[in-house]
């Protein structure tokens, strides 16, 4: 959200901002965060569209300053894939040296809205953010080992117990029942180590 947000105020509030990351298990862009010139607006295009993957596939920015016009996209793809006007657009890969992390964009309903040197600022801004959130993704993995065990998957007991207190207070806070179910799995170890 940072990330986008911050880019939308260093290009002046004008078009949209978008973030794409590139999901571990799919291998395929989602919609991470977005601020867009007009609120009312629909971005459709979750996965996001044939200009995000061009980036992602020749690993380099890519600077389209008419959408219609464009060499290197089909006109009719174009207006297939995009559910809303976008006539230019800027967009810089976010790949450091041992992830793909994904794209950030922005683009506009004008054509000619972006030039070179702001193709250049967005990827001195990306080679930022690239840093950024991969140490936002690895502290989010050790806070992912630090609480559940490393073979089974499963919460450590602490961490168990300390989320049974929060469930506890929630529920007495709320007037709501809570239950709890504890199993005890005879022979476990046999089945664990399979």
């Amino acid at each position: 959200e940072i990330v986008v947000l911050k880019n939308f105020e260093l290009f002046g509030s004008k078009g949209n901002v978008i973030l794409y990351l590139l999901a571990e298990k799919t291998r395929k862009l989602e919609l991470r965060a977005i601020k867009k010139e007009d609120p009312g607006e629909k971005i459709k295009e979750k996965a996001g569209d044939l200009f995000d993957y061009w980036v992602l596939r020749h690993n380099q920015p890519l600077l389209v300053e008419s959408t219609i016009s464009d060499f290197r996209f089909d006109p009719e793809m174009v207006k297939q894939q995009l559910s809303r006007p976008v006539n230019s657009l800027i967009c810089v890969p976010l790949i450091t040296d041992t992830n793909v992390l994904g794209v950030l964009r922005v683009d506009s309903g004008f054509s000619e809205a972006y030039n070179s040197d702001d193709l250049r600022f967005l990827a001195h801004i990306g080679d930022i953010s690239k840093l950024s959130l991969e140490n936002a993704i690895y502290f989010g993995h050790m806070q992912a080992l630090s609480i559940t065990d490393g073979l089974t998957g499963i919460f450590l007991r602490r961490h168990a117990l300390d989320r049974l207190k929060d469930e506890y207070l929630r529920a007495q806070r709320s007037k709501s029942p809570l239950s709890f179910l504890m199993l005890d799995l005879d022979h476990f170890k046999e089945l664990n180590d399979i």
